[in-house]
């Protein structure tokens, strides 16, 4: 799997988006075969590619813009981990391993035109999961996470899912100016074309089929949705996507939602401990499944016996129970606070 513009001869040979969703149709319904990955090749599409028309932004990046760039790169990793092992937890990668997939952002002259390949990271997640999946498993899921991350039609389709989404939000607000300017900013979101539905269509096949392309998916919204964010302080393009500022603004705009309190208690591994805070003392967690916790130690746990607990099992890194009241937001963890800890039993905890 490699470049298609590398002058190689490729049994398939990917230079257009329609190409690929072409292929990727014919290989889901069993109509191409594949034996060796490096039959697939992609063309200059399979790149995500940020265009700023301004001459104000003349062959620059801004810290702000840069972080859109920054979340992809996460969002990388993370897609890598989970090809990798099963586990969205990019923090585990080696240095070695973050270094083959580290993005290049190029930016071009006479505005700002800023883009990454994509076709070394296509690559590396392949051979990830050459030891797991067949070589056409391999590439139905690599093809797949190329046009959700590079793709018009996939990029087409989420915008108009987020301008509904906000659409609803709005409706339900009082009337006034600005009411009505986000709607009119909302209404210039590009139409969905025709065929995007139909292609939608064949990334769920997939998913049920492979249900990794869910997971790689949900990581390329994300850094999609980082992309639109940072690049909305001007009129710009995402992938040949024209999205004007305002409209950018409005649909990565989060509509304030409360924390809800949950039980988080489980077996955790202590990473460290910080005692510098001004609440006591404040752990570094991480879970069995990978995920990664900070948590402070809540004043009731006044017994030595927790707190002894708690130290033991990071100076001998074993696993700890440990009782934790949390806060989600969006699924994301807010707040964290340890109530009790006793030590792992392998009986009971397994």
């Amino acid at each position: 799997m490699v470049s298609g513009g590398g002058g190689e001869e490729r049994l398939f040979s990917l230079q257009t988006e329609e190409a690929a969703w072409s292929f990727f149709e014919h290989l889901i319904e069993g109509e191409v075969s594949i034996d060796d990955i490096n039959d697939v090749g992609f063309g200059d599409w399979a790149q995500v590619r940020v265009y700023l028309p301004s001459a104000h932004y003349h062959a620059a990046l801004t810290p702000y813009m840069m972080e859109g760039w920054v979340e992809l790169q996460r969002s990388v990793f993370r897609a890598y981990a989970i090809a990798r092992s099963g586990e969205r937890n990019g923090r585990r990668l080696t240095d070695e391993e973050k270094q083959r997939l580290e993005l290049v952002v190029k930016v071009k002259g006479g505005s700002s035109d800023q883009s990454v390949d994509l076709n070394t990271v296509l690559i590396e997640i392949a051979k990830a999961m050459l030891q797991k999946l067949s070589p056409a498993e391999v590439v139905t899921i690599v093809v797949a996470l190329a046009l959700v991350l590079a793709g018009q039609s996939v990029l087409r389709v989420w915008l108009n899912n987020r301008k509904e989404v906000r659409l609803a939000e709005i409706s339900g607000q009082r009337e006034s100016d600005l009411k009505e300017e986000r709607i009119a900013a909302l209404n210039a979101v590009v139409a969905v074309a025709t065929h995007d539905k139909a292609r939608m269509g064949l990334i769920e096949k997939a998913e049920a089929r492979l249900p990794i392309i869910k997971s790689l998916e949900d990581e390329a919204k994300e850094s999609r949705h980082a992309l639109v964010k940072h690049m909305s302080r001007v009129d710009a393009e995402l992938n040949s996507v024209a999205i004007p500022s305002a409209t950018g603004r409005i649909l990565t705009t989060e509509s304030r939602v409360e924390a809800e309190d949950v039980r988080l208690d489980g077996v955790y591994t202590i990473r460290r401990v910080d005692t510098t805070v001004a609440t006591g003392f404040r752990v570094h967690l991480a879970g069995r499944n990978g995920d990664e916790l900070v948590a402070d130690v809540a004043e009731v746990m006044t017994t030595l016996e927790d707190r002894d607990v708690i130290r033991e099992a990071e100076w001998k890194k074993i696993p700890v129970y440990l009782q934790i009241n949390g806060r989600k937001r969006r699924s994301e963890v807010v707040d964290a606070t340890i109530i009790r800890a006793r030590p792992f039993d392998p009986d009971t905890d397994s």
